[in-house]
């Protein structure tokens, strides 16, 4: 896939890249064959972290009533909805390759904000509280590879 340099595909054509790796100990053997698949463990670890889901601190019974929700306060999380969790900002941010145990990433904390201002959530606090240390959110350096990269126009400087 060749990007332009907008960030949109020129092509849809997508070439599919394998490595070919050698074993000494076995000297006879073919190279074994493997995909180039990320191992997107510790994302998904993170993401859990956030715990995305609404918290209420009063206990809600399934349709008894519905959580309400303005089209003003719905207009706030426009554009973030629309993340689809591919990790592209993140695997491009410099930041999150030297942090990553640490540092959430631009995905992570894009999604974090997410549920910090929905207004349905009544746990926005212990939410903030949680991200509030020197590598979850702080290590941001506005390299902004994470804006080249990302597939979603929402996140495009």
């Amino acid at each position: 896939m060749i990007r332009s340099a907008s960030g949109f595909c020129r092509s849809a054509n997508v070439v599919s890249q394998m490595i070919y790796r050698y074993n000494p100990e076995k000297p006879g053997a073919k190279p074994e064959m493997q995909d180039l698949v990320p191992d997107m463990n510790l994302f998904y670890a993170q993401y859990a972290s956030i715990e995305p889901w609404l918290k209420k601190k009063t206990k809600l019974t399934l349709g008894e009533k519905q959580m309400f929700q303005s089209e003003k306060e719905r207009e706030k999380l426009d554009g973030l909805y629309e993340c689809i969790l591919c990790a592209c900002c993140s695997t491009s941010c410099p930041s999150y390759w030297w942090n990553a145990d640490k540092y959430l990433g631009p995905a992570i904390l894009l999604q974090s904000y997410r549920w910090i201002i929905d207004s349905r959530d009544d746990y926005a606090n212990e939410r903030l509280s949680k991200i509030h240390d020197h590598f979850s959110a702080f290590k941001c350096h506005t390299i902004l590879n994470c804006t080249k990269t990302c597939p979603k126009v929402f996140l495009k400087v």
